[in-house]
């Protein structure tokens, strides 16, 4: 079973996403692709086997994804933010990778001890990470997005977020240049993904080319001994 919007910027729910079923015993649910806002929960996953994939979740009145301790809660590329509860609440099995969960009233990432958790950033929460939760590149800083106050969660180019993904993860739907690795957040791996800035070219010369390039003041000064030059022929 599966929920898929175009993306994060074209598809919003409005409200929250209750998925039936049960872990081990049921097909997987896969939310792929939305906005969901507003409501008491992002998503509450229940009992069942869930699969939060690109998502952006903000501004539910409590947690932005739960799971019961019978059910699986897995998050790949999402962006959770400023939530009433918890950014993440699983009770049961529950792995988290490329997340950016930020701001929320409860804990950013409030999974079991010992839970797969790797490349997230979690910042400005009650408390960012659970006790026991830990994992290679997670980050405790703050994300930079092009308009937060606008709800646009789109990450800019200075972010901390920005190619700082798993590694081992794709990133070819990211425009060039890319860094060489997927961005964190809802965005990583898609053609709205942030690029960081390209640093700027060495001077000298005018803008390269060896050398040749003139700047203002030299052009002003051969403008000026033409003009003298061509004043004495006439004067000859």
């Amino acid at each position: 079973v599966s929920i898929a919007g175009a993306s994060p910027i074209h598809t919003t729910i409005t409200g929250s996403l209750t998925v039936q079923g049960s872990y081990l015993t049921d097909p997987a649910s896969t939310i792929v692709n939305l906005t969901i806002t507003g409501g008491p929960v992002g998503v509450d996953g229940g009992a069942a086997d869930v699969l939060l994939d690109h998502l952006l979740i903000h501004h539910a009145t409590g947690h932005g994804a739960t799971s019961l301790a019978a059910g699986r809660l897995q998050a790949v590329n999402c962006t959770i933010v400023s939530n009433g509860g918890d950014g993440l609440r699983a009770l049961g099995a529950a792995s988290a990778r490329n997340c950016i969960a930020g701001k929320n009233a409860g804990i950013g990432l409030n999974l079991p001890a010992g839970s797969a958790a790797a490349y997230n950033d979690a910042y400005g929460n009650a408390l960012d990470i659970a006790a026991g939760v830990s994992g290679a590149g997670n980050l405790a800083a703050t994300a930079a997005f092009v308009d937060e106050a606008a709800f646009d969660y789109r990450e800019l180019g200075t972010s901390p977020t920005v190619d700082a993904g798993d590694a081992a993860d794709v990133f070819a739907q990211e425009s060039s240049p890319d860094g060489g690795r997927i961005n964190m957040g809802a965005f990583g791996n898609t053609r709205w993904a942030a690029s960081k800035a390209a640093a700027p070219a060495a001077g000298g010369g005018g803008g390269g080319g060896g050398g040749c390039g003139l700047t203002g003041l030299e052009f002003l000064g051969l403008a000026w001994a033409w003009r003298l030059r061509r004043r004495r022929k006439l004067l000859s």
